[in-house]
């Protein structure tokens, strides 16, 4: 009996009893323990620490200026508008500290971890899939962009989610298009 020909995503993806068959599972879990070691890396005593001189830029700015110049003008010190508005937004709120200076570039470093070890287990076998996971989520690089208060490690996770959906697109049946 002929079988349809299988679309490319479906080529490249292995479903879920090829996963089981060929086991792995170790790979996956210890995969998890380092997501978990990771964010725990980019999260511990995030508020103890002090204001480097690159971050000093945005305290100088929320203590200086208001919303409207924040969002048209850009700082002699390279401000990031959008963290720069975050920042006018807490300190006017409920007051900025060292915490929540870093929070938004902490929970882009976690996002990135987590992204990178989903669509590892997603689309790849369990050493490939526990190495490029373990590294991104442990990274002692990528956990210091984590702990800046800088959009540096946005970035990094606006690219993986970008490629991800753009390779999913393509490997798709039917583009929406």
């Amino acid at each position: 009996m002929l079988q349809r020909p299988l679309n490319r995503a479906e080529e490249a993806t292995p479903d879920a009893d090829e996963r089981s068959s060929r086991g792995g599972w170790w790979e996956y879990g210890l995969l998890g323990v380092l997501v978990v070691v990771g964010v725990l890396l980019r999260w511990w005593r995030l508020g103890e620490v002090l204001p480097w001189m690159d971050e000093a830029w945005i305290l100088d700015v929320v203590a200086e200026r208001d919303y409207a110049w924040i969002a048209t003008n850009f700082n002699l010190n390279d401000a990031c508008i959008p963290l720069s508005l975050y920042a006018e937004f807490v300190n006017d709120t409920f007051g900025l500290n060292e915490f929540w200076l870093r929070a938004p570039a902490a929970l882009g470093g976690t996002t990135l971890a987590l992204v990178v070890a989903w669509l590892s287990i997603r689309y790849l076998r369990p050493a490939p899939a526990l190495l490029l996971g373990g590294l991104v989520s442990v990274s002692p690089y990528l956990v210091y962009l984590s702990r800046e208060a800088r959009p540096h490690a946005i970035t990094p996770t606006l690219l993986v989610s970008a490629a991800a959906l753009s390779a999913h697109e393509l490997h798709t049946e039917n583009p929406s298009r």
